[in-house]
């Protein structure tokens, strides 16, 4: 019955479009950020601002059939709304990376090599740690686009040497204004330059750079960045069952002359240059930006404290490696042990806003005048973790692996007995200690090891079992050559001895 219900539906439609079910200003998607009241913030994007990026990027970049997208972004995350729309709407094909892929730089790496994948879409973070991994044979890739946080100055020029065929992309904007609304085609890059530029507002959108008044900066001069657009084509309509901070973050645009025209206060401080590209300088806020996502420190402190063991928690975006930056969490009272902090915020919080570091502390550090002074906060490597002995290493492999791990941390000395991410470790600095310990070792150590023996004293003792077999097999085989060789010996004298007995007779 559906079947022939259809086909009689469809014989009475035109030959024309089918009849839209939805308009360009019903609402598309709800995709929520941190809140700095300790709840996540709901944004609605309705479907023009979408169908504006896409038709953007996919003309932009030249997106068509032929091209496959690497699926490595989380659906929470808003680039997914260009991954999986944009691509499928220019005929292309996505690969979405499985889980123990995006665990395991190796493999995602191993992917860009081994498949026909085109287009690589994430926070710069995400990228920079398969850098060391990049394959050598001019693999397919032949567009990457980073955004969400600061680019590495070095990491152009890195992509470009692994895929000759590689252009590298900056873009930037707020979940607010669609994803994205501005732009930077990152070409020769100057080793002195402090940061890629923001670049240029990609179509329909407009950028503007105002002070406290809501005048316009002179060219070079920071200032705050506000987003507009025209006819409604970039901004969302602002935020879900929240009409107050609605209003206080999309404002009237008073350089337009059209009716409802409005501008959203990102936030962020830039300059613009005289050839219209901005610098980004950063937050005038607590909120932060960690792998691309957007986060108020404030949302982390509020869970932290419905702990019944914690009385105060202040949290803070470290940056104690350069190019680096994590969560470290500080907190009074009787606080349980880092694992179990973190199990209790894994309840409400999502992966990414769990700190790496949990800081117990007697008190926290105060001014002069009794305000919370974060410069005198410890930084997590130099605060030992709870119950942990200096254990020294104490043979030639555990002296190797520290030097490894001293290296990547940029610590003076370390542990066999400590964490690798409770000292100041991460996934990415881990793909750098594998790529060291290949040095050292002489021998590759699968990423998936690594996480399984967090100290050093684990990982030399499992390299040490895993070459127990080996060293066995050789003394056996050294065994056999030694009884092989004594059985020629018995038999040569044998032979000897009946010689002997011939000639006596």
């Amino acid at each position: 019955k559906r079947h022939i219900w259809t086909r009689w539906h469809a014989d009475q439609l035109s030959a024309g479009r089918l009849p839209g079910l939805t308009t360009p200003d019903d609402l598309a998607y709800v995709i929520h950020t941190s809140g700095s009241t300790g709840l996540p913030k709901g944004i609605g994007v309705q479907h023009r601002p979408v169908v504006n990026l896409i038709e953007w990027v996919n003309g932009t970049m030249g997106v068509g059939p032929d091209d496959r997208l690497l699926f490595v972004t989380s659906l929470g995350f808003d680039l997914s709304v260009y991954d999986l729309f944009g691509t499928l709407a220019a005929g292309g094909t996505i690969h979405v990376a499985p889980e123990t892929a995006l665990r395991d730089p190796g493999r995602l790496a191993a992917i860009l090599r081994d498949e026909p994948v085109t287009i690589w879409d994430s926070a710069p973070a995400a990228l920079q740690q398969l850098a060391p991994l990049f394959p050598e044979d001019g693999a397919p890739l032949r567009l990457v686009m980073l955004s969400g946080d600061w680019i590495p100055v070095r990491l152009p020029d890195q992509v470009r040497t692994a895929f000759p065929g590689a252009r590298v992309v900056s873009l930037g904007g707020a979940t607010e204004a669609t994803v994205w609304s501005n732009w930077y085609p990152v070409g020769r890059v100057d080793p002195a330059w402090p940061s890629i530029p923001y670049g240029r507002p990609i179509v329909n959108a407009r950028y503007l750079v105002l002070d406290a008044e809501l005048s316009p900066c002179p060219i070079g001069v920071p200032g705050d960045l506000y987003i507009g657009g025209m006819g409604g084509d970039v901004l969302s309509v602002g935020y879900v069952y929240q009409p107050d901070l609605t209003a206080a973050s999309y404002i009237p645009d008073p350089f337009s002359d059209k009716p409802g025209a409005r501008l959203y206060r990102t936030g962020d401080r830039a300059r613009a240059f005289a050839d219209g590209n901005l610098e980004f300088l950063g937050r005038t806020d607590q909120q932060v930006k960690i792998r691309g996502y957007r986060i108020e420190l404030g949302e982390i402190e509020a869970a932290l404290l419905r702990h019944p063991g914690i009385r105060e928690a202040v949290v803070l975006a470290r940056e104690d490696v350069p190019g680096e930056k994590r969560l470290a969490a500080y907190v009074v009272g009787s606080a349980p042990s880092a694992a179990d902090l973190r199990t209790f915020l894994q309840e409400t919080l999502p992966e990414y806003m769990v700190p790496w570091a949990f800081i117990e502390m007697e008190a926290l550090p105060v001014t002069a005048n009794g305000k919370l002074d974060r410069a005198a906060l410890p930084a997590p490597r130099d605060v030992r973790p709870r119950d942990t002995a200096f254990v020294a290493p104490r043979n030639d492999l555990e002296r190797s692996i520290a030097a490894a791990w001293r290296e990547v941390l940029h610590l003076e000395e370390i542990g066999v007995q400590e964490s690798f991410f409770e000292v100041g470790g991460s996934s990415l600095l881990l793909a750098r200690l594998q790529s060291r310990l290949r040095e050292a070792l002489g021998r590759e150590i699968p990423f998936v090891e690594l996480f399984r023996h967090p100290t050093i004293e684990s990982l030399a003792q499992s390299l040490q079992q895993e070459e127990a077999p080996k060293i066995e097999e050789k003394a056996e085989q050294a065994r056999a050559r030694t009884e092989s060789r004594r059985e020629s010996m018995r038999q040569l004298q044998q032979k000897r001895a009946s010689r002997r007995g011939v000639r006596d007779e």
